[in-house]
């Protein structure tokens, strides 16, 4: 009954859960977005050994698509295609060895054009090194992180996990640093098909392993918050990284746009400033391929604090690094929708839709915006706009003894823990909000409550 329930859970916090569709000799796993649509499934054959994987782009149609022999080695023709649904790259693979790879063409920014190159070189370099070999380790790593780079989300999981089975094996106290980075690198890649826990459940174990890197915190952080809008929970991480850093440019950055998500923008301003210290840091170490990069978030938190002119300098400036940028396009709308200028609004509006800015950001508000500039009653995919200082959520996370609950409307209300393996750990009663998590082991957990119907569910981190 327990497994039955968390899987409810699982589902309402993830968009994610598991369907066996058996017909003739084949069952899938499908894992999905936070729009609802699916990101990827995993296809069986009769004697449960993985066939194919399908991953899929956040705003729909086919992205991967690999094939394996019976013995779960890539074999085959396989293929990775573009936004536009153009091959973007093809794979020849006879059992696991790789025969050749064709990149049709490859997709870069001005942001982002060097490191793409010098992936791409590295991927061709190393790609028919044997995995499985131990003694290829520092190859592999390489190749793993240009996989990465290049949005071969697949063959980089692959990679790093085979990575990790090394150095777990090795047990050798030198490679801590290593095995950690390999933590914090499967945790990066299970999030690019947005399976949370897992991705979670690595960057943790990342900061276990080796606690004293600052980078595996940023990583959490970043994640939590911006990736799963736990905004409070992942800003904890950040803050700690500032502790240590204070000049951090991607943990300022982060900062930076957590707080204009939580529409504090003069704080928001302060820490992307920050981070603008030492721009050429962020895009050499970055990867480029952010949408809500510090001239997008510094340029919204400007028009925010009534500077609009400076605002649209840096909105305008992300486009041009980055054509593609939804984030800005749909900020540059707000702006002139702001300005009273409608017509310029419903032009940004409509090319952050055709960028798929609705599809990929289901949660942020749209809707009114579109309708209002554009006079258009055509209705969005979206889900109901609810404004994130508005959310319920749970403080302090990462916890110790206790938590409380903030923005939920009742102050008593009944509560269930689960672990990560779907079993019910703890339930009772909230006493004034408050909901005891003392004695529970280190990891992460579920914490649902519930009232007269009303039901949230938080992750909660216990320390």
């Amino acid at each position: 009954m327990n497994k039955i329930y968390f899987g409810l859970l699982f589902l309402m916090l993830n968009n994610f859960f598991v369907i066996g569709q058996n017909k003739g000799a084949v069952s899938v796993e499908k894992t999905f977005y936070k729009n609802g649509l699916p990101s990827k499934e995993v296809w069986y054959s009769a004697n449960k050994k993985i066939d194919s994987i399908k991953t899929y782009l956040i705003a729909g149609g086919l992205m991967e698509l690999f094939y394996f022999d019976e013995n779960g080695k890539l074999h085959g023709k396989c293929s990775q295609y573009s936004a536009e649904n153009k091959l973007k790259t093809s794979w020849e693979f006879n059992h696991g060895k790789l025969l050749n790879r064709t990149d049709n063409f490859i997709d870069y920014n001005l942001k982002n054009k060097n490191i793409i190159e010098r992936s791409l070189a590295t991927a061709v370099k190393y790609g028919q090194i044997d995995g499985d070999n131990p003694d290829n380790r520092n190859a592999l790593y390489a190749r793993a992180n240009a996989l990465s780079a290049l949005g071969n989300g697949i063959l980089a999981l692959n990679d790093f996990l085979l990575l990790k089975d090394i150095y777990e094996e090795r047990k050798q106290l030198k490679d801590s640093a290593v095995l950690a980075e390999v933590y914090s690198r499967v945790g990066s890649a299970y999030s690019y098909y947005n399976e949370s826990d897992k991705s979670i459940h690595y960057r943790m174990l990342a900061i276990k392993t080796n606690p004293k890197e600052t980078r595996h915190w940023y990583n959490l952080g970043s994640y939590l918050s911006l990736g799963q809008r736990n905004f409070r929970e992942g800003m904890h991480y950040l803050k700690e990284v500032l502790k240590i850093h204070p000049k951090h440019n991607f943990a300022n950055w982060a900062l930076g746009a957590c707080y204009l998500e939580l529409e504090q923008y003069d704080l928001a301003f302060k820490y992307v400033n920050l981070a603008f210290d030492n721009e050429a840091f962020l895009y050499k170490y970055g990867t480029g391929k952010s949408e809500n990069d510090i001239r997008t978030v510094r340029g919204l938190a400007y028009h925010k604090l009534g500077k609009s002119e400076l605002g649209m300098a840096d909105l305008n400036e992300a486009i041009h690094i980055n054509d593609k940028n939804s984030i800005a396009h749909a900020y540059l709308g707000i702006v002139y929708s702001d300005l009273g200028q409608k017509q310029k609004a419903c032009e940004y509006f409509q090319k952050a839709k055709e960028l798929a800015y609705d599809k990929k950001y289901p949660y942020r508000e749209f809707q009114s915006f579109i309708e209002k500039a554009c006079n258009s009653k055509e209705k969005l995919d979206d889900v109901p706009f609810i404004a994130v200082k508005d959310m319920s959520y749970i403080a302090p996370n990462p916890a110790v003894d206790f938590v409380e609950v903030f923005n939920f409307p009742y102050l008593d209300f009944s509560y269930q823990i689960f672990n990560i393996n779907s079993r019910l750990i703890r339930e009772g009663k909230s006493i004034n909000s408050k909901v005891k998590v003392d004695g529970l082991p280190t990891g992460l957990y579920l914490l649902t409550i519930n009232k007269e119907g009303k039901q949230e569910t938080f992750r909660l981190l216990k320390n």
